[in-house]
């Protein structure tokens, strides 16, 4: 577990030493979730399970030095499902996006963080 910790933060460490916020350099990042939760109520009555996904994923370009321009795309899944029922109750929800984003950073190129 130490290991996975140690080599986890390195790697986040190298990252952020590498990265550029100069001019002809390309921005990739984005999130991710996952999510599971059934709960029962007592005495065994109807309970319920939700299972969620969001991703979204961004990629950007700088224009100039520390200014980027891009564009974030969305991806999000939820279910709901009933269960201990016998005609069980699910609904599914999915959604997309997509928009363009402007980043600015205050941080001197030569010395980010």
């Amino acid at each position: 577990m130490k290991k996975l910790l140690l080599f986890s933060l390195s790697a986040l460490i190298l990252k952020i030493s590498l990265a550029q916020i100069t001019e002809h350099n390309w921005l990739v990042g984005g999130t991710g979730l996952f999510s599971s939760t059934t709960s029962n109520s007592m005495a065994g009555a109807v309970g319920q399970r939700q299972t969620q996904i969001n991703l979204s994923p961004n990629i950007g370009y700088f224009l100039f030095d520390k200014f980027a321009a891009g564009l974030k795309l969305g991806y999000s899944n939820n279910r709901y499902k009933q269960l201990n029922t016998p005609n069980y109750n699910l609904s599914k929800f999915i959604t997309y996006s997509i928009g363009p984003f402007l980043r600015y950073y205050f941080l001197p190129t030569d010395k980010q963080f």
